[in-house]
Order: C-alpha cells, then structure tokens, then sequence
C-alpha cells in the first residue's frame, strides 16, 4: 500500500481516537459521569478559576489545587519562550483509574493527551505521574500543546515539531510513559533514526518506536535552538501562523531546506553526540572494567613486589 496512503489512514485512526477522548471528556465535564464501564463514578469540580477549570475524583483535589497554583507560573514560561498570549482556557480532567484512562487513549503508554480543538487536557494521575515536578512538566507540555495548535494550523503543523516544540519548553516526554528503555532509545536515534516524513502526522504506537519519536523529536528541535536561537524557532513558528508550509518557512527563516537540515542534525547527532550516548550506556559496565583492572594491577604488583624481596615479606 502506498505510504501516502498508510499515513492518511492513520491520521484519521488518531483523529477519530481524539475525538472519543473528546466525547468522553464531555460527557464527564457537562454530567459528572463517565460513560464507560468500570470508569470513575463521579468526576467532582475541583477548581474553577479565572482562566482554568479543573476537575477530577475528589481524592484529586490536593492535585488539583496545585495545578491551579501554578498554571499562572507555566502559561508565563510558555508565553516567553513561544512569543505568543494563551487566549485558551483550559478545562483540565485528572483521572486516577488506568482502566478509564486508557479507553480514553487507546494506549497504555499515554499518560496525558490534549484536545486544542475543544481547550481539553486529561491527565493521568499515576503514583508517579502525581509527584508534584512531574505533574507540573506534564502539564506544561499539554498547555504547548494549546498554546501551538491555538496559533497555527493543525495541517501545517508536523507531529515531531509539535512534540518536539512542546519537550524543549517543558523539558518532558509530556504524555509518554518513558521509564526504562530510554538510554537504548537514545542509541537507536544515532544508529537507525526515523525518517521525519514518517512522523509528520502519526507516531509509532508500540513503546519503542514512540519512545524514539518523541526522542528524534526533541532533539532535532534542541539542535535548531543551539544553531539559530529562540529566536529563530520563534520566527519560525510565526511563519507557519501566517500558514506557510513547513519547506517555505524553513527557506525563509534559515535559509535551508529541511532536507538540508534533516541531513546536518543526523551528521551532530552520529558524531560526538555518539560518543556521549555509547560512555553514558555503559557506564557502568566502563567502571567495572575499570575497577577490575585495578585489582588485577594491585596484585600484580603484590606478586612482583614478593618475588623481588622475599626476606622482606618473611619478616612481616
């Protein structure tokens, strides 16, 4: 099958999963109910502020008051590094079952999504999801998320830059459950990285191919920062709200194609940085190695320091 084709298709499967996300989020924001099985039985106002609703289980509330506290803080930082106000005002569900949660993502390793379209957010309040810098990273790559899609036109905007986008402001994988994998993730983007044309709408949904979606991502974003600057993402972004496509926007504002920069970012990320990642995968095997030719030195020299003075060793 063509892959034109293939990546259509699904664009519309994650399109259509979205929009249940959104039903079912709308459903729990206008009744108070959820309309799947085994889900929360009731979803209690938690927060209604000034620019924010927040809703969730009442055993959410602590969480949910401290998003309130420090939506004010994000939206400020993502308004700084973005160059752009959040006209939004965000209805945010906290969700502490699973189960529930993962009818509304179709997949276990979602642990937020957002849904600019309706100025939704839905989190995923795991044990480790809810410790408190974790919780205010997720929440801050959602609130991009609306930010981004508030400004620019979802079909000029790439997946990988707007997950990209999202990572470097918020410094987290957001929505992905990362956990363990992630160094091997690293090593795979220098040794068999993902064309980007196959990440413009969809990523992979099995865990590793996500895990280096969103790795390629960020990184291809990190490396325009470190050559052009904020504010050359920022004049970017800007252009694509003006409803430049992507290839014209790059030409205009860095003076390359993306081929060209695809093909630079690939030459940084398989040079040093490959070294970089290989010592920080093996560390600890580096320090094992280094440890036990240590000790296998030490008695070498014990060995030859009794072969030498044999009286010297009999007195002691």
């Amino acid at each position: 099958m063509d892959r034109a084709v293939l990546e259509r298709i699904g664009c519309l499967w994650e399109e259509a999963l979205r929009r249940i996300g959104a039903a079912f989020f709308t459903v729990v924001l206008v009744t108070g109910q959820s309309g799947f099985a085994h889900a929360q039985p009731q979803a209690h106002l938690l927060l209604e502020e000034p620019g924010i609703t927040i809703l969730g289980d009442g055993a959410w509330e602590k969480e949910g008051r401290y998003l309130g506290e420090v939506f004010p803080g994000i939206v400020g930082e993502l308004e700084e590094a973005l160059g752009w106000k959040l006209h939004t005002q965000p209805r945010v569900l906290l969700v502490g079952r699973k189960e529930t949660f993962e009818q509304m993502t179709d997949n276990p390793l979602v642990s937020a999504f957002a849904v600019p379209s309706e100025g939704l957010i839905a989190l995923h309040l795991s044990p480790a999801g809810s410790q408190r810098p974790i919780l205010r990273e997720t929440f801050s790559h959602e609130l991009c998320h609306l930010l981004l899609h508030e400004n620019i036109r979802e079909d000029l905007l790439p997946k990988w830059l707007d997950e990209g986008i999202c990572q470097w402001v918020s410094g987290s994988l957001g929505e992905v459950l990362a956990g363990e994998g992630i160094e091997t993730t690293a090593m795979d983007m220098v040794r068999s990285p993902i064309p980007f044309h196959g990440l413009h709408r969809v990523f992979p949904r099995d865990r590793h191919g996500m895990l280096l979606a969103y790795a390629q991502s960020r990184s291809v974003v990190e490396y325009l920062n470190s050559r052009f600057g904020k504010e050359g993402i920022q004049v970017l972004l800007r252009e694509l709200r003006e409803g430049r496509p992507l290839d014209q926007a790059l030409q205009t504002v860095f003076g390359l194609p993306w081929e060209e920069l695809e093909k630079e970012w690939l030459r940084t990320v398989t040079g040093s940085r490959a070294w970089f990642l290989w010592l920080s995968g093996h560390l600890y095997d580096l320090l094992f190695f280094t440890a036990a030719i240590l000790s296998v030195l030490a008695f070498l020299r014990t060995w030859l320091r009794k072969r030498k003075f044999p009286e010297a060793e009999e007195e002691d």
